[in-house]
């Protein structure tokens, strides 16, 4: 378990602490008293409400299923899907990343066209969720500026 000074974590009387990670609410409940230097947190998961559900062979790989379903039409050796495992092996996160633009005056994410701009990271908070419960499914999350 991780440790959290008081510096960082909100204690709220007590309450428990919220913490958006890439579209997962994980709560953390102090295990310790508000007088200690330092507080153990349990993560708790909960999961939110997709932006788009997609079907996959349970057999093919989570990876596989983005670049066949997601990229299908979009073979620039640019994109990238970058994946993140829960430590518990419970469920991978991905984006779809792209190089950004180092010209001056340029956004970042110019380049998202070349790996379908519908999911492609831009400045809405966007990825995939892909839960070993569900093997024959994947999701798709965005949240808009709006939303945070």
């Amino acid at each position: 378990m991780k440790k959290y000074t008081k510096k960082q974590m909100y204690w709220g009387g007590g309450a428990a602490v919220v913490v958006i990670l890439i579209g997962i609410g994980l709560f953390y409940r102090p295990h310790a008293s508000q007088t200690s230097d330092t507080a153990t947190a349990t993560p708790i998961v909960q999961r939110e409400t997709p932006t788009e559900t997609f079907t996959k062979d349970p057999n093919e790989t989570f990876v596989a299923a983005l670049r066949r379903v997601i990229l299908k039409n979009y073979p620039s050796k640019e994109c990238k899907i970058e994946t993140q495992e829960d430590p518990k092996g419970t469920f991978t996160s991905a984006y779809i990343a792209y190089p950004e633009s180092d010209t001056p005056g340029q956004n970042w994410y110019v380049h998202a066209e070349l790996c379908n701009p519908k999911y492609a990271a831009n400045t809405s908070i966007r990825y995939f969720m892909y839960y070993k419960d569900t093997p024959d499914k994947f999701y798709f999350f965005e949240k808009t500026p709006d939303e945070l």
